[in-house]
């Protein structure tokens, strides 16, 4: 060929390989865009199902009826659920204006302080954990806590749980039971079956038990048999049927000794009206009864010597006749 025909394949040769390269270039570039349109795809299904828990994290946080709360490690609020301002009174608005420390009784700053330091510890975490929050209107509330925190976002969370009716539930019961300690009656209490769960200072005394001995397995090991057979026989069905019994009735100590009581039997009864108690509260009438048979027997002898002269003068007035 001449080189005229050369150079004019030449130029043939280089478009094709320019033809066959673009082609290549567009079959790489579809490809690429496949993919581009796939991870586009996969992006778009990831950013949705973070938005819907982010929602659900959200509609939980919002409907919990526990109080929930994001603070930072420098001591403020910064997520607060509705709760908060039901159980306390402030926005949150204000609950998130100053450190949430402020907001604590005087003498719970101390410990709370100490117990939020421990969480810029990421392996600690805060279990029920108890203090007081100011209410707007005036007092306080109790709180119990579970907190961690994650130093990395310098953030704690924390789940709050209003105790303040449980608290005041367990004061009246210590308060209750400090009355019924100190009662100068006998005051008992057994299961359902009759054995002793607990007996006062003043039954302890009464029945010569020492403070800390352990009770009897019965309760009839605090009756003598008479007054047990009585107690088992229309004390106990009566109590069940009506709720309480009355009457008199005797206790014997360890020694044997009869004491003579007036006896409250009462049941106590779980939310299915189950029988699960029994008590009783019982007072010391010895002396009473030692008074009414000094009184009877006084009447006794008066009536017998008033009866014996007027036997004397009858028999007289037989032999005058």
């Amino acid at each position: 060929p001449t080189p005229e025909q050369l150079e004019l394949l030449r130029k043939l040769a280089r478009q094709v390989v320019s033809q066959l390269e673009l082609r290549l270039n567009v079959s790489r570039l579809a490809r690429h865009a496949v993919e581009a349109e796939d991870e586009v795809d996969r992006l778009a299904e990831t950013l949705k199902q973070q938005q819907e828990l982010r929602l659900a994290q959200t509609t939980f946080f919002n409907t919990s009826l526990d109080l929930l709360c994001i603070a930072n490690l420098d001591g403020y609020f910064l997520h607060l659920n509705a709760p908060w301002e039901q159980a306390l009174g402030w926005s949150i608005d204000e609950l998130k204006s100053k450190p949430f420390i402020d907001f604590v009784h005087p003498d719970d700053r101390e410990s709370t302080a100490v117990e939020a330091g421990r969480l810029a510890d990421p392996s600690h975490t805060t279990v029920s954990f108890e203090n007081r929050y100011l209410v707007k209107g005036g007092g306080y509330r109790w709180f119990s806590w579970n907190a961690s925190a994650k130093p990395s976002d310098g953030a704690i969370y924390a789940i709050a749980r209003d105790i303040t009716d449980q608290k005041r539930i367990a004061e009246e019961r210590r308060r209750l039971a400090q009355i019924i300690e100190s009662s100068s009656d006998f005051v008992g209490i057994s299961d359902a079956n009759g054995k002793p769960i607990y007996v006062n200072e003043t039954g302890r005394r009464m029945l010569g038990l020492s403070d800390n001995g352990q009770l009897p397995k019965s309760i009839a090991d605090f009756h003598p048999p008479g007054a047990y057979d009585e107690l088992v026989r229309k004390g106990v069905p009566q109590a069940i049927a009506e709720g309480s019994w009355m009457g008199e009735s005797a206790l014997v100590d360890k020694d044997g000794k009869e004491i003579a009581v007036l006896s409250l039997l009462q049941t106590h009864r779980d939310p299915e009206g189950k029988v699960t108690r029994l008590s009783m509260h019982a007072r010391d009438i010895s002396e009473r009864k030692k008074i009414e048979e000094m009184k009877n027997e006084f009447v006794s002898v008066v009536s017998h010597e008033l009866r014996t002269p007027l036997t004397s003068i009858r028999g007289s007035l037989g032999l005058l006749k």
